[in-house]
């Protein structure tokens, strides 16, 4: 087979360029970080990060979620807990008002007390978020648990506006819901009465001179297990989405993990191949060179 200038010529020639792109090549996946630069690449790898990528973005937003939901319910958390401090010292003063009913100033300090704590326990339950929404109105965020009646007693009504207690579900995985809903209508009330009217006939009986109702009594310590009872649940929650958080964050980092391995680009094996494609274009370029200067006129002495 006869070699021509020619085809040495051609084939330096394309050499060069192979490996002008090889450089080319490497230098892009220095550049960018990552060694798969389009789907050609490696079909099967890239359609695995495309969906490992797609999953940790749900992951992310998982987490989002669950920091979302535990302040909800961290607040709500903290807003119990002084009711049950307001419900606690009810049933002291009641005690104590019973067992004291012959001193009318006693009486008057305890109706006045309990006027306080039942402010305290409206601004409780119709707190409301850093958005203005209510925090124990549910789906019904711009409705207040409860409302003024307009005559006392009672002078606080559940808000006959709230008509459900669907609960408000935040996705914290795959398939997986916590409620960040609490109703003040729900908690707030036992057997059908609701603690602002037990309140009420309260320190109306105080200041009547009578002794506090056993009615009453038992209708307070209802609404404090109620209360009791959604703390628990809330701690549930807390626990759970904790568990949540745990488990999203682990697949994330093995995902993040797999990514790495299939996508990025070892730094150390692409500017070994960038420092190889470099010292072999050159010498194919000394080649080249060589061969454009060959002539039969070489040979002639």
């Amino acid at each position: 087979m006869r070699i021509s200038t020619q085809m040495m010529f051609q084939n330096s020639l394309s050499a060069m360029q192979r490996q002008q792109t090889a450089m080319a090549r490497a230098q892009e996946e220095i550049d960018s970080g990552r060694k798969l630069l389009s789907p050609e690449d490696d079909p099967v790898a890239v359609s695995t990060v495309n969906q490992m990528e797609k999953r940790n973005s749900k992951l992310t937003q998982y987490q989002r979620n669950i920091d979302f939901a535990t302040g909800k319910l961290q607040n709500q958390e903290g807003l119990l807990s002084n009711m049950q401090d307001c419900l606690q010292r009810v049933r002291e003063i009641s005690i104590a008002s019973n067992n004291d009913l012959g001193n009318a100033n006693t009486r008057k300090t305890f109706a006045d007390e309990l006027k306080g704590l039942r402010d305290d326990l409206k601004r409780l339950v119709n707190s409301t978020d850093e958005n203005g929404d209510f925090v124990f109105s549910g789906i019904y965020a711009k409705e207040s648990p409860f409302v003024p009646n307009g005559a006392p007693p009672p002078d606080t009504i559940p808000n006959p506006a709230i008509t459900t207690t669907t609960p408000v579900n935040v996705e914290i995985g795959e398939g997986e819901q916590v409620s960040v809903s609490n109703y003040g209508t729900a908690f707030l009330a036992s057997g059908g009465s609701d603690v602002f009217a037990a309140l009420d006939t309260m320190i109306a009986d105080l200041e009547a001179g009578n002794p506090v109702a056993a009615a009453q009594e038992t209708i307070i310590a209802g609404v404090q297990d109620q209360v009791s009872l959604t703390q628990s649940t809330i701690g549930n929650r807390i626990n759970r989405l904790d568990q949540a958080f745990e488990n999203n964050d682990t697949e994330g980092i093995a995902n993040t993990k797999v990514l790495s391995r299939l996508r990025d680009t070892d730094y150390a094996e692409a500017i070994t191949k960038l420092y190889q494609e470099y010292m072999a274009l050159q010498a194919t370029q000394q080649s080249f060179a060589k061969i454009q200067g060959l002539s039969l006129f070489n040979y002639i002495s």
